[in-house]
């Protein structure tokens, strides 16, 4: 039908190679939360926690990218395949540059306040509300799963906690930490699919030849 968009191999190489870079931040930046999280913890607490699953996803998000390469062959041609990853950067790259800009705004505007008590949990909004631009700016409509559980977390949490706002800190982190980890977890589960789909696509062209 004409009105079915068309899934070509350059599509899925530019949406997987999307989809790792994002994993990799993620993996990180969560890592960075749940150590916020778990910083009154001995460092055993820390390796387990923390370091072995930050290393299990960034390995995952490596390999998928890897995956993705080796599957495309030769259904890119080099050029594009540059022009694919340098574009992918280039989306991430805007992402986090918007994520810490608004993280840095914010928290020198509750420190102008005399608010600093409350850094924590803007920069815990900040991410969460910052996650309803994802999809527009890297194409992909998952990032409204973080996006909702994010707020609706931080919301709960703020609430809660809002006469003792320096006891939530470890909270916002285990909020944060644990969503930007369960969503590199289906990118993760999602691109195997693509690989699978990226494969075929390079099998036929291939055939054509």
């Amino acid at each position: 039908m004409s009105g079915e968009p068309v899934v070509t191999a350059p599509s899925l190489a530019a949406h997987l190679a999307t989809a790792g870079m994002a994993s990799i931040f993620l993996s990180l930046f969560g890592g960075l939360w749940m150590v916020l999280a778990l910083n009154s913890e001995t460092w055993l607490w820390l390796v387990a926690c923390v370091l072995i699953p930050v290393v299990l996803l960034l390995m995952r998000g490596v390999g998928l990218m890897i995956s993705g390469q080796q599957a495309r062959g030769p259904a890119l041609a080099a050029t594009e395949e540059r022009s694919i990853r340098a574009a992918a950067g280039r989306r991430i790259g805007w992402v986090v540059l918007v994520d810490f800009g608004a993280m840095a705004v914010a928290a020198n505007i509750l420190y102008s306040a005399h608010l600093s008590a409350w850094t924590v949990a803007a920069i815990a909004a900040v991410v969460a509300v910052q996650f309803l631009a994802w999809p527009t700016l890297l194409g992909d409509a998952l990032y409204y799963f973080p996006a909702s559980l994010e707020i609706i977390g931080v919301s709960v949490v703020a609430l809660t906690m809002r006469h003792h706002i320096t006891l939530a800190d470890s909270l916002f982190g285990l909020v944060i930490g644990l969503t930007l980890w369960l969503t590199v977890i289906f990118l993760l589960l999602r691109g195997r699919r693509v690989v699978a789909l990226l494969t075929q696509a390079a099998g036929e062209a291939a055939a054509s030849q």
